[in-house]
């Protein structure tokens, strides 16, 4: 009997982040967990982190992932899904994947200045990676801290509205979430933050 693959889309997310690149293959740590990828999987597998230049709030999709790799990639996203580096993600509905993945920090917060005091800053090395505005910089910076990204989000929502928070989005966990998940196609292929399972960080 053949065991069927996790379904993947409308949008993917990658999971792990990169410990080691070879000329032929990678190995990534995902939580407690190091998979060696071959060299065409180590592609689609960065591929499915998305792009800084992605609309935010649109999923990246597995045509995506294709178009940036340059050939079909259905059957490795396939493969990553089955060792658990990719994960399948409905933006309108993010909270069942939210609730296996925990986010965490690559980047350095930089804060905000007094000439942008609305626009908050993580980078690395010197090099600005992103701008956010405070509550999508809260959340990069804050998330681990619950055992899961769905959790954290409420978690954030309830901080949000006993302190006052102007911003809308914030006071709801289940925007919030999807709020945060339009925008990891952009964080994550900025290196600003990796994905990986639930309480295994």
């Amino acid at each position: 009997m053949t065991v069927p693959r996790p379904a993947l889309g409308p949008g993917v997310l990658a999971v792990g982040w990169c410990a080691e690149l070879g000329p032929d293959s990678a190995s990534v740590l995902a939580g407690h967990t190091v998979r060696v990828l071959d060299a065409g999987q180590s592609r689609v597998w960065a591929a499915a982190h998305g792009s800084p230049l992605h609309p935010e709030g649109s999923p990246w999709t597995p045509s995506d992932v294709a178009r940036a790799v340059g050939q079909p990639a259905d059957a490795v996203l396939g493969e990553l899904a089955e060792l658990g580096l990719v994960v399948g993600v409905d933006p309108a509905d993010p909270g069942p994947a939210a609730e296996r993945l925990t986010l965490l920090p690559l980047a350095e917060g930089w804060g905000n200045t007094p000439q942008e005091p609305t626009v908050f800053r993580y980078g690395l090395g010197g090099t600005e990676l992103v701008r956010l505005p405070r509550v999508l910089y809260d959340a990069v910076s804050l998330a681990a801290r619950w055992p899961d990204l769905r959790t954290a989000c409420h978690g954030l929502a309830t901080l949000a509205r006993s302190a006052g928070v102007p911003t809308p989005q914030a006071h709801d966990g289940e925007q919030l979430l999807r709020w945060l998940v339009g925008a990891l196609p952009r964080l994550c292929s900025a290196s600003v933050v990796a994905l990986h399972p639930a309480g295994e960080v």
